[in-house]
């Protein structure tokens, strides 16, 4: 199960609330989820490059499965 949603698929949330929807939750094994689709578009091109600043930031690595 994910820790969080970037809820980046609702046009009601604004890039910023959904930026601290995933900073927030952030913690070492946590799973977040972003949505790769028309209706997140907007959030998402937003939100994921300064995410994943924030997680170059924080010292934090992505693993693999």
């Amino acid at each position: 199960m994910w820790s969080a949603l970037a809820a980046d698929w609702d046009k009601s949330v604004s890039p910023k609330e959904c930026y601290n929807n995933v900073a927030t939750n952030t913690k070492p094994g946590a799973i977040i989820v972003f949505h790769d689709s028309l209706k997140a578009e907007h959030n998402l091109k937003q939100t994921l490059p300064k995410y994943l600043e924030y997680l170059k930031e924080n010292g934090y690595t992505a693993c693999r499965l």
